[in-house]
Parts: C-alpha cells; sequence; structure tokens
C-alpha cells in the first residue's frame, strides 16, 4: 500500500512538473530518429552477424523545431511488459551487462540544429564467445546538463528504437530419431519400436531428439501398407520439441485386416525453429524445414497362426510317417 501511495504521488509530481515545464516533452518530440543501415530507413533494427565482428548502427536525428536542441543517447536492453498488453519496453539506463556494453562510444551528447537531419554512427561488436539473439534499445532524450538543478523532481522523458541482433548461429540444426535397442522391436528399424500387442494391434515408440538451442515445432504423420493392397494414413500431430531435449512419443496404430502379413509402417515428419526474431534477416539455412522419413517393416504373425502352423507341420510328419 505504501508503494501505490509513492507511486501516485511520482506519478501527480511529475505531471505537474511536466505542466510547469512544456519544453520538456515539447523539445523531445520534436526529435524523430530513423535507422539508416539499409537503403530503406527504419524505425527498429535488425541485424544479422557473427561473433567477433563489427557492424554499424546508422542513425538520422531529424529536429523539426525552430531551435537547436542538445539530446543524449543510450543503449539498454528491452524487454516485454509484465502485464496483459506484453508490450515492448526500454529498460533503464546504467543498468550493467545491458546491450550498452557491446556498443562503442554508447553515451552522446549530439545537437541537432533546427529544421536540419544530421546522421550518426556507432559501431557494435560482440565477444568472439558470443552466440545468441540479443533485444536492445536506442533511447534518445534532452540533455539536462545545464537544466536547472533546483527542481524537486527530475524527469527524463525519452523517445525509445528497438535493435534486435541475431549474432553468431554457426552451428548446426541437429534432429533425429533416437534408436531402441531393446529386444521386443519387432520391427526392422532400430528408430522406429514396433510392437505386436496381445490384443492384435500395433503399437508405435518414436524419440524425437533435439539437439541444439532453439525450440522446434514439428508435425508428423505415419501410415502402415502393404503388398495386398492395404493401406492406411494416420492424421498430422503437431507438437513443439524443446531446445536440447527428447520427446518419447508413443501410438496405438490399432487393428490390421483379416489377415496377417508383412506391413510397412512410415514416419514422416517436418520441423519448424521457433525463431523469436525478424526471419527476413536469418540465414535459410537455420529457418528451412527439415523434413526426415524413416521406414520399418514388420511381420505381423498372431500366437494363433503360429499354433495352427505347428499343428500342420506336426500333423504332416505323421501322416506320412503313418504311411510308410
Amino acid at each position: 500500500m505504501k508503494i501505490r501511495i509513492r507511486l501516485l504521488i511520482i506519478s501527480i509530481s511529475t505531471f505537474c512538473f511536466l505542466l510547469q515545464n512544456p519544453v520538456f516533452w515539447q523539445d523531445i518530440t520534436s526529435i524523430s530518429a530513423i535507422f539508416c543501415n539499409d537503403s530503406i530507413p527504419t524505425e527498429n533494427l535488425k541485424i544479422s552477424t557473427d561473433s567477433a565482428k563489427t557492424n554499424e548502427i546508422c542513425t538520422q536525428f531529424t529536429n523539426t523545431s525552430d531551435k537547436n536542441i542538445s539530446i543524449k543517447i543510450w543503449f539498454p536492453d528491452w524487454t516485454i511488459t509484465n502485464d496483459s498488453f506484453k508490450n515492448k519496453a526500454c529498460k533503464s539506463e546504467w543498468r550493467k551487462e545491458d546491450f550498452w556494453q557491446y556498443v562503442k562510444q554508447n553515451s552522446k551528447t549530439l545537437i541537432v540544429p533546427a529544421h536540419q537531419t544530421i546522421t550518426e554512427k556507432n559501431s557494435i561488436r560482440f565477444p568472439a564467445w558470443f552466440s545468441w539473439i540479443v533485444h536492445g534499445c536506442m533511447t534518445y532524450f534532452l540533455d539536462q546538463t545545464n537544466a536547472d538543478s533546483t527542481n524537486s523532481v527530475n524527469v527524463v522523458i525519452r523517445q525509445t528504437s528497438y535493435i534486435d541482433v541475431l549474432v553468431g548461429w554457426k552451428f548446426k540444426r541437429d534432429l533425429n530419431l533416437q534408436k531402441f535397442y531393446n529386444t521386443s522391436n519387432r520391427g526392422t528399424n532400430r528408430k522406429i519400436n514396433t510392437e505386436f500387442n496381445i490384443d492384435s494391434t500395433i503399437s508405435l515408440k518414436l524419440n524425437f531428439v533435439n539437439n541444439w538451442d532453439i525450440n522446434e515445432y514439428f508435425e508428423w504423420s505415419w501410415k502402415i501398407y502393404n503388398s495386398l493392397w492395404f493401406s492406411k494414413d494416420f492424421r498430422i500431430w503437431q507438437t513443439q520439441l524443446p531446445a536440447n531435449t527428447t520427446k518419447k512419443l508413443s501410438i496405438n496404430i490399432g487393428n490390421l485386416p483379416f489377415y496377417w502379413w508383412f506391413f510397412n509402417i512410415q514416419i514422416n515428419w517436418n520441423a519448424q525453429p521457433e525463431i523469436l526474431f525478424n526471419q527476413n534477416s536469418i540465414d535459410n539455412k537455420l529457418k528451412d524445414q527439415i523434413q526426415i522419413t524413416e521406414e520399418t517393416t514388420i511381420m505381423v504373425i498372431p500366437w494363433n497362426i503360429i499354433i495352427w502352423i505347428m499343428v500342420f507341420i506336426v500333423t504332416f510328419f505323421l501322416v506320412r510317417y503313418f504311411k510308410k
């Protein structure tokens, strides 16, 4: 309760301060910024780079007012607000281990002349060991170095632009089916554990393995068929395969035809990486679908058929023996 009252007092004080000092919000809203890295300027910047490589952040500041305005720029992290709106929001300045530490000359004071546009260039470089997605901001606000120090409220009104950097993804996507080494597998492929149940149904067990650092969304389907024109397709399942995990899936195919024979079972799955990033700036080999197909063959002979075959063989030899 005390914290809420304190925040309310600060909010009211800030509002009153802005009413008494309109220059603080009028001046900063006269400044606009766009990134000029590409031929088409953008309000938010997307960079795909390698670790230990220097890249440029090109920014153009435009002043639409009738006077020169002095601003400061900074490079904090951005995050998602912890509320129902889930909006992007830049963190406060001067936080340790934030985005600014990778930007050379990360804190500057600029003078933007009246009715003019200036271009500011900063360099960004990540360590050789770095490999991840970085979400940063460029914030700019009025230079208050010479502001009236008698004001009771320290107000900083800032404008923000977002910078997302994909760094050093040189590793390879590694998705596969794990092999089974148990003796109960009735199929010819160790990656598809196939069992014939006592109720004359077939069960499949699969271990999908994701050996890289990004979640994968994948869909999979399977079908069973044989040389006697029997074929049955099964519906597609969609699921998430988290990074560096193994997902165990099982399915009961159900009853087979009235006859038993050799059956082929085919498993198909397509994987798509879950990349929370502008995919237009990512190498195709990182975002393309991976398609994997595995097949196994199972000979389905129930115990009653085996018993009848054994009875037939024994009877056959007995008949031949007594005929002699």
